[in-house]
């Protein structure tokens, strides 16, 4: 156990003291990438907040929506009145 323990602290000592590998010196362009992903996904995700805003207040603010809120609402009422006359 103690082997396997002083082997790996001398694994991570020399990939520290080695220094950037070739692999991290590409990590600028990878990282460029993910950032212009992550921007795209961000703004993709506004716009269909947008969408999707306006959709509900127009569904909310519609006839139909007005009409169902209404027969809903005066339904609870009827409910509650009927449940508290007993």
């Amino acid at each position: 156990m103690k082997l396997i323990l002083a082997i790996s602290v001398v694994i991570i000592a020399l990939t520290v003291l080695a220094g950037p590998s070739s692999a991290e010196s590409e990590e600028s362009p990878v990282k460029e990438k993910f950032d212009s992903i992550v921007t795209s996904i961000k703004g993709a995700a506004n716009k269909a907040q947008g969408h999707l805003k306006s959709a509900y207040e127009r569904a909310r603010d519609s006839e139909f929506g007005t009409k169902t809120r209404d027969f809903f609402s005066d339904l609870g009422k009827k409910i509650k009145d009927k449940f508290s006359k007993k």
